[in-house]
């Protein structure tokens, strides 16, 4: 779209004593040939027999990306910023996600195969440290790997895309 990407992205994990639901939708705009700004508007619910109230939050994210080469992009993005909780102060405070500062570079090495580094701030909690590959197999199929610091997590992904459609799946250890 190249007046105005958007994108919707509705998650739900859990089972029918604790689920985790999330609904997003995001928009992004190229303001120059180097320059990018996105912003995503979400909103979180927990739900869990655990708590006697649910725990809500809705929030916004917003990312910048300079990209001066072809090869090289670096993006910082500020997470859950600002956010409204509604529900209970206890659950949003202690199982939602909250402020976030988020930093990263992606360099090309070659036609198809990508390299990425990261980090994540957040209040309280130790910094985070991520690198990341990802491989074009083919023009609509691709192949990804990782691993993140704190707490130590390797992952693997694959996407496939067709017709202006992308289906993106991951394994995660945790």
């Amino acid at each position: 779209n190249p007046i105005l990407p958007f994108g919707v992205h509705i998650a739900s994990f859990g089972y029918d004593k604790y689920r985790e639901s999330l609904f997003r939708l995001s928009v992004a705009k190229r303001l120059s040939r180097i320059w990018s700004i996105g912003v995503s508007v979400q909103y979180n619910l927990l739900q869990s027999e655990l708590f006697e109230r649910s725990g809500a939050r809705l929030s916004a994210d917003l990312g910048v990306a300079l990209r001066p080469t072809d090869e090289w992009m670096f993006g910082l993005s500020v997470i859950h910023f600002p956010c409204v909780s509604t529900g209970s102060d206890e659950v949003n405070d202690t199982h939602l996600a909250s402020l976030k500062i988020v930093s990263g570079l992606r360099y090309v090495v070659s036609e198809g195969m990508e390299l990425s580094v990261g980090g994540e701030y957040r209040r309280d909690e130790p910094f985070v440290f991520s690198v990341g590959m990802e491989y074009a197999a083919f023009a609509d199929f691709r192949l990804r790997a990782g691993v993140r610091s704190s707490p130590f997590s390797p992952s693997l992904g694959a996407c496939y895309s067709f017709i202006g459609l992308t289906l993106d799946t991951a394994i995660l250890y945790h």
